[in-house]
């Protein structure tokens, strides 16, 4: 009987320590959830509101290179609001896919996608002496979304020219896989690299800003945080790994 008393006892008591940590946590955690609603709006606010000026700038800047002809205070402008319009849109889309909002999907067919995309990265690596090699199954096709998928490939590419030293090797194959569709983007890339390639998802890691191909050149570290972002949201996966001392390996599944 006393042990069948104790035992009510001690249901009893757990039971309110449970409703007090219950309701203390709720405060705890309402602060902190409305910081970051907040956050994720003044991101999406500041970045919507930025892109007006820069094109202001941009056009500004284009006008009077025609009028007073090129020279290098015009090409650092424009150097620099490329690099500030690419900020902004990868914050708008980790911005966008932290909210867990739908993306509309359509059928696409990602091997004429990628095909229209890498002249643009070929002419850029070939500028730099880079070997630039491409294996591009056709008539791949998923459903997705076509604007996310076009800039997931951007950054990995993006990714690949900034980060692959002079010289150096860049191979690029898309190729489906059983059920899934496989992306693989490898590079020749420093041999001081860091040692765990996960940290180079971590959004504003940069590390060396030597390994860059210029001054000019380096990101902001969240590139390759907001691809993850889109290849998870569609359900997919973004790794990275390194097969050789000097090569690095990024393999997106979809």
């Amino acid at each position: 009987m006393v042990l069948f008393v104790s035992g009510i006892i001690a249901v009893l008591c757990w039971l309110i320590l449970l409703g007090i940590v219950i309701l203390l946590s709720g405060k705890v955690i309402r602060p902190v959830l409305a910081g970051m609603e907040k956050q994720k709006q003044f991101i999406t606010n500041a970045g919507h509101e930025m892109k007006t000026p820069l094109a202001i700038i941009q056009s500004n800047n284009d006008t009077m290179a025609l009028i007073h002809g090129e020279n290098k205070y015009n090409v650092h402008i424009r150097t620099q609001t490329k690099r500030l319009n690419m900020l902004m849109s990868n914050l708008l889309t980790l911005a966008k896919l932290d909210e867990a909002i739908p993306l509309q999907t359509e059928t696409v067919n990602i091997s004429l996608l990628t095909s229209e995309l890498l002249p643009a990265y070929q002419d850029v690596a070939l500028a730099h002496n880079l070997s630039f090699h491409v294996q591009i199954e056709p008539e791949v096709i998923i459903r997705t979304n076509k604007d996310s998928f076009w800039q997931m490939l951007e950054l990995l590419l993006d990714n690949a020219v900034k980060y692959t030293p002079e010289n150096g090797t860049i191979d690029l194959t898309l190729k489906k896989h059983g059920r899934y569709i496989q992306i693989v983007e490898e590079n020749t890339c420093d041999p001081s690299h860091e040692a765990d390639p996960e940290r180079l998802f971590e959004r504003f890691y940069r590390g060396n800003l030597a390994r860059t191909q210029s001054g000019d050149s380096f990101g902001y570290g969240i590139g390759l945080s907001a691809a993850r972002a889109v290849c998870e949201n569609f359900g997919g996966s973004l790794k990275a790994e390194y097969t050789a001392d000097d090569r690095i390996r990024f393999t997106a599944i979809l």
